[in-house]
């Protein structure tokens, strides 16, 4: 990968290189369209993939005017700024499909100082070049290994002065610090438009109260055409979206949230159907300047929990399949049931001397029948808990996972009392009274949780019928 040279990189109309990246960094409109797809792979974890249309033209129209070569079509271009240390996979792509090169930690953060640097303007371009080399070590320092609150770096304190009032640095310092800046090897060629898509592996999704909740760091009003896709895990389907700051819904006339004050129509709108919502950023401002956080002192240092804060959150709404999900409950329970009928009736008719010709006892291979009532509920258990779908699906009903367990739980310890029934003198007949009473208990519990099921899964349907498809101003 091509490093940044600072002293060759320079035009008599224009700053510097490090101009050229603040600029890059501050204004993004060179970002035509963004398009995130969230999809869950588990109850903690979520695939994100992001799809970037690059103004390749403006980047070269802003390199020209900041005296930056672009040797070979080849820029390191910013994409994002991510939480430190929360990435699990990172694979960024071309339209093409093929694989681009991520810069290293240590360039990513010369970068971002350069940035920094360039933020200054005039006062860092008038400073010689061992000056501008103190102000780099302290700035990268900073961002790096922040100082304690006690000690401040005098550098610092010195850039801190000359950029008093000036909240766009003072949230970009604030963004930077302890994090990192993910930047790109990209062509941007001679075409007009080029396309680069992302896929990460992150942390950092919950569940509450049936639904996902995760931070939407994709939307903050810097990228015109900004959308956010949600889709709904394998075996639900999603009933409503919605975005929100500081654990309240955002109402999209809100003019608190409009990014542009002329602009009066909604700072975003959700498009949603059952498998796949998008939340489209029409004019929302940015979540910092909501908060009115450009008080914080320029000593503090924010942690990883602070920065969190300061996104914007996706809640979307999940109910499950029927089919999906209630059918495999619905199905072992009601052939459980049909099983200890069927034993209810064959024990009863012979302790009533019916059938059997033996008196009260029936024949032991008629408790062979009790492997299915292992079986049966030991599969749907391992059903439950080992495949992934189903585990997200009861992290969002916990109540079905425990009524689902505990009746699997009853099923084993009523096979497990059928073993240790009395035999007859011969050894090869079972006593036909427990196994009635034992079977007639289990016929009625497990009738009892079927038509539980049963009530959900009507519900569910009544549910899917009041959900219409189509698109909602929230």
């Amino acid at each position: 990968m091509n490093t940044v040279d600072t002293k060759v990189l320079q035009h008599e109309n224009a700053q510097s290189v490090e101009g050229f990246y603040w600029n890059l960094l501050t204004d993004r409109s060179w970002i035509t369209r963004q398009v995130n797809s969230i999809k869950l792979i588990d109850t903690k974890i979520y695939e994100k993939r992001s799809t970037y249309d690059i103004n390749c033209r403006e980047l070269r129209k802003r390199a020209k005017e900041y005296g930056f070569s672009l040797v070979g079509g080849a820029i390191l271009l910013p994409i994002r700024i991510g939480i430190a240390d929360e990435l699990i996979d990172l694979d960024v792509r071309d339209k093409d499909g093929g694989v681009l090169e991520l810069a290293s930690k240590r360039e990513s953060t010369l970068i971002a100082v350069s940035a920094l640097c360039g933020s200054l303007g005039d006062d860092y371009s008038s400073l010689s070049a061992t000056v501008q080399s103190v102000y780099r070590i302290a700035l990268e320092e900073a961002l790096t290994n922040p100082p304690p609150e006690d000690d401040p770096n005098r550098v610092i304190e010195t850039i801190n002065w000359l950029k008093e009032g000036d909240n766009e640095y003072r949230e970009m310092v604030y963004r930077l610090t302890g994090s990192r800046l993910f930047v790109v090897r990209l062509d941007v060629g001679m075409g007009a438009t080029t396309t680069l898509k992302t896929r990460e592996v992150i942390p950092g999704l919950t569940f509450e109260n049936g639904s996902i909740v995760l931070w939407a760091s994709s939307i903050d009003g810097r990228t015109r055409s900004n959308h956010l896709c949600i889709e709904a895990p394998e075996g639900t389907w999603i009933s409503g979206v919605s975005l929100a700051f500081e654990d309240i819904v955002v109402d999209p006339h809100d003019k608190r949230f409009r990014d542009d004050i002329h602009n009066e129509g909604p700072t975003y709108q959700v498009q949603w159907n059952y498998l796949r919502s998008y939340i489209v950023d029409n004019n929302l401002k940015n979540p910092r300047a909501v908060a009115n956080l450009s008080n914080v002192n320029d000593d503090t240092i924010p942690n990883e929990q602070e920065k969190r804060q300061d996104y914007y959150t996706i809640r979307a709404r999940l109910q499950p399949k029927r089919s999906y999900y209630l059918g495999p409950h619905l199905a072992v329970f009601a052939i459980s049931s049909l099983v200890y009928t069927l034993l209810l009736i064959v024990s009863g008719l012979t302790w009533l001397n019916c059938i059997g010709g033996k008196g009260p006892w029936v024949p032991l291979n008629i408790s062979a029948i009790v492997t299915l009532m292992v079986v049966l509920p030991t599969a749907h258990a391992a059903v439950l808990f080992y495949i992934a779908e189903h585990r997200v699906l009861s992290e969002l009903h916990k109540q079905w996972r425990l009524t689902g367990y505990s009746l699997s739980a009853f099923n084993i310890l009523v096979a497990a009392l059928m073993t240790v029934l009395p035999l007859n003198d011969s050894g090869f007949y079972v006593a036909a009274l427990p196994i009635l009473v034992l079977a007639a208990c289990g016929a009625l519990v497990n009738i009892i949780g079927e038509g539980w099921f049963w009530v959900i899964f009507k519900s569910l349907d009544k549910k899917i019928e009041s959900t219409e498809k189509g698109e909602m101003v929230m």
